[in-house]
């Protein structure tokens, strides 16, 4: 409805188009979409970006593109843009409240990042481990097998 309202008039501000992508991303990220909210948000940065409107507080926008990255796991984005978001407030001078909110914002997505990083990294050596793992076994078979073909009558030495 917005969008159609926006449609009709004759020129649209970037603003209102801003605030308009803005409040969809918010509803999407409620809705548990947050491909669609960070595309939205994307839209609403760049439209901004795009005015030139430096006087338009974008502190919002990165905030609802970090939250969209924080649900699709992708938690480095996630941390720039609510850093990006905190360099808005401060710049627009928002509330030290809202200010200080942003800073623990930051301070949790790194830990986020930093926590998934180390998860990727033992995942990473777990896999290279089996891989060597799998090696080894691949060798002692085929080892078995030599020794069983060089001493037909011989078997291999049994655990008991």
């Amino acid at each position: 409805r917005g969008v159609a309202l926006l449609r009709e008039a004759e020129e649209v501000s970037a603003a209102a188009l801003a605030t308009l992508l803005s409040n969809s991303a918010l509803c999407l990220l409620r809705l548990k979409w947050p491909d669609r909210a960070k595309k939205a948000a994307s839209q609403a940065i760049a439209v901004v970006r795009q005015a030139q409107d430096e006087a338009f507080d974008q502190s919002k926008l990165f905030y609802r593109r970090a939250l969209a990255c924080e649900g699709l796991r992708e938690f480095d984005l996630a941390a720039d843009d609510m850093a990006r978001a905190l360099q808005q407030a401060k710049r627009v001078e928002s509330p030290l409240a809202e200010q200080h909110r942003l800073k623990n914002e930051v301070t949790r997505l790194k830990k986020l990042k930093a926590s998934a990083e180390e998860q990727a990294e033992r995942k990473r050596r777990e896999k290279e481990n089996e891989r060597g793992a799998e090696a080894q076994r691949m060798r002692g078979a085929e080892l078995e097998q030599k020794q069983s073909k060089a001493a037909p009558g011989v078997s291999p030495p049994s655990g008991d």
